[in-house]
C-alpha cells in the first residue's frame, strides 16, 4: 500500500508526496540508481579534468583516441571529441534520491571555477540522475539544489533503464514448425492467453 505524508521544504512550502511501501521488511528489494557528472569537451586531456575536479571517472576517452570494444579489440576511426564520466552507484530500499545530488555538488563546489573554465572553452557538463529500471521512484529536487547546479553552469539530465508495464507478468512461446530453416519465431502471452493456448499447470 502507499502512504502519504506532508513535507516541509526549506523556504516553508509544503508538498504532498507518496511513500510507496507496499513491501515488507522481509520482502525488500534494493533498488540501484547513479548520481554521475558527465563532461564532453573538444580539446581537454581527461586526465587534466580528473585533476581539476578532484574526482576520478567510470570512463573516459580524449579526441583522436582509437575506440575499442568492451573486449578490447580496436574499432575503425577517431573520437572527434573528449568525453569523461564519474560515477556513484547507490543502492536502496526506499524512494529517495536528491540528497545523493547534493553529495556531488558538495563535492564539485570547491571546483567551481575549474568547471567554469572547462565549459567557457567549448565544452558541456552535466550531473544526470540515472535510474536502472529496479522500481519506483518519487523524490522533489528543491530550488536550492537546482540554484546551486546552475551556479556552477551545470545541467541536470534524467536517464532512465525502464521495463514496460506488466513485463513480469508476460510468458514466451517459442514456435518450431517443420520447415528446414534456422529460424524459429518466438511470441509473448500474457498468463492468461498463455492459460488459454496451454491448460494445466504452467
Amino acid at each position: 500500500m502507499a502512504r502519504r505524508f506532508r513535507q516541509e521544504r526549506s523556504d516553508g512550502a509544503r508538498t504532498e508526496l507518496t511513500e510507496h511501501s507496499d513491501l515488507d521488511a522481509e520482502k525488500l528489494t534494493l533498488k540501484r540508481f547513479d548520481v554521475e557528472l558527465f563532461i564532453v569537451h573538444p580539446t581537454a586531456d581527461p586526465d587534466e579534468i580528473s585533476t581539476a575536479l578532484g574526482l576520478d571517472p567510470e570512463f573516459a576517452h580524449r579526441i583522436g583516441d582509437q575506440p575499442k570494444s568492451p573486449a578490447g579489440t580496436e574499432l575503425p576511426g577517431m573520437y572527434r571529441d573528449t568525453r569523461w564520466r564519474h560515477r556513484r552507484r547507490y543502492e536502496t530500499g526506499g524512494q529517495w534520491f536528491a540528497d545523493k545530488i547534493v553529495d556531488l555538488i558538495d563535492c564539485l563546489e570547491p571546483h567551481k571555477e575549474s568547471l567554469k573554465k572547462l565549459i567557457s572553452s567549448g565544452g558541456q557538463a552535466c550531473v544526470i540522475v540515472r535510474f536502472m529500471g529496479d522500481g519506483y521512484w518519487g523524490d522533489e529536487v528543491p530550488k536550492d539544489t537546482l540554484s546551486r547546479l546552475a551556479g556552477m553552469d551545470l545541467d541536470l539530465g534524467i536517464e532512465c533503464f525502464t521495463v514496460p508495464d506488466g513485463a513480469a507478468e508476460m510468458k514466451n512461446i517459442q514456435v518450431i514448425d517443420g520447415a528446414q530453416n534456422c529460424t524459429f519465431s518466438i511470441f509473448q502471452a500474457t498468463r492468461e492467453e498463455f492459460s488459454l493456448l496451454f491448460p494445466g499447470p504452467n
